[in-house]
């Protein structure tokens, strides 16, 4: 049902703003899957965190600080690099969409 309303809402800005309905599209294809990543890997990085450091769930695990220590950086550059880019795709995108709507005219029927 959710996926409707987003279908319609998004149908409706579209016509009054088709610039911004294709950036919206380009960036979602982006946001959706790095945002997810993201969420995954923190939640992932937290419970291996739990494991190696706390006693929670059964005392320090060694193996699990070193799984930890080996995910934690590449996970977090991946990070520091993704979501800057992103950031610059989403200031290219709202460019390209004021150049389109300068050229679009609006015209009448007499």
């Amino acid at each position: 049902m959710f996926g409707i309303l987003k279908t319609y809402k998004d149908m409706k800005n579209g016509v009054r703003d088709p610039g911004g309905l294709g950036k919206e599209f380009a960036l979602d294809i982006i946001r959706v899957p790095l945002l997810v990543f993201t969420i995954l890997g923190v939640l992932f990085l937290i419970f291996m965190f739990v494991l190696a450091f706390t006693a929670s769930l059964g005392g320090p695990y060694l193996f699990f600080k070193i799984v930890f220590i080996l995910l934690t950086i590449p996970y977090t550059l991946f990070l520091l690099i993704a979501w800057p880019i992103y950031r610059k795709l989403e200031r290219l995108a709202e460019r390209a969409k004021n150049k389109i709507n300068e050229k679009i005219v609006d015209g009448e029927v007499e």
